[in-house]
C-alpha cells in the first residue's frame, strides 16, 4: 500500500513539473518599432530590407527567413549617416550601397550578397509595419514587416523556439507586433 501511494505521489509531481516546466517555457517576447523605417524587397531574392534612421545613426537590416524557413541570410549593417549622401557598409561578407533618396524619402541602392549584387528599394512605413526588434531571456528576434502577410526574420535562441509573429491590438486601438515562443 505504502509503495502504491508514493507510486501516485511520484507520478503526480512529475505531472506537476512537467506543467510548470512548460509554463517556464512559454515566452513572450514584445518586438519594439524602431524609428523611421523605409523598407522594401531586394530584387532577385527573397528578402527584405529595412533601414531605421535616428538622428545619423543608422541600422539597416536585411533577411530572408520568414516563420516557415531558416533565414540564408540575417544581416546587421550600422553605421553613420546623413539621410541623403550616397553610403557604402559592410557586414561580413556583405556590401550595402545606398545609391539615392527620392523627395518622397525613398531609398533605393544595391547589396552585394554571395550569389552577386541586387537592387534593393525601400520607402517609408508606417506601424504597424516597419522594422521591429525585441529581446528576452536569450532569445532575440527581428521583423521586417512590409504588411500583416509579407514579413521577414528571424529568432536567435539558445533552445529552438516554436515562435509565431502575431499583431496584438489594445482596447484604445494601439498595435503592437509581438512573439509568442514556447
Amino acid at each position: 500500500m505504502a509503495r502504491g501511494l508514493c507510486a501516485v505521489v511520484a507520478a503526480l509531481l512529475l505531472v506537476l513539473l512537467a506543467t510548470q516546466a512548460r509554463a517556464a517555457a512559454d515566452v513572450r517576447l514584445e518586438l519594439d518599432p524602431l524609428p523611421n523605417v523605409k523598407a522594401g524587397k531586394v530584387a532577385g531574392t527573397r528578402a527584405f530590407i529595412a533601414l531605421s534612421l535616428d538622428g545619423t545613426r543608422l541600422r539597416v537590416y536585411l533577411c530572408d527567413g520568414t516563420l516557415k524557413r531558416k533565414p540564408t541570410v540575417a544581416k546587421w549593417f550600422r553605421g553613420r549617416w546623413d539621410g541623403h549622401s550616397p553610403l557604402t557598409l559592410e557586414a561580413g561578407d556583405l556590401e550595402l550601397h545606398i545609391d539615392a533618396v527620392a523627395s518622397d524619402g525613398a531609398v533605393t541602392g544595391r547589396v552585394v550578397l554571395p550569389d552577386g549584387e541586387h537592387a534593393f528599394g525601400a520607402r517609408p512605413r508606417t506601424h504597424p509595419a516597419g522594422l521591429h526588434h525585441g529581446k528576452r531571456k536569450g532569445l532575440s528576434a527581428t521583423w521586417i514587416v512590409l504588411s500583416r502577410h509579407s514579413m521577414r526574420g528571424t529568432f536567435v535562441s539558445p533552445r529552438p523556439p516554436k515562435c509565431r509573429v502575431v499583431l496584438v491590438t489594445s482596447p484604445s486601438g494601439q498595435q503592437q507586433w509581438v512573439s509568442l515562443c514556447n
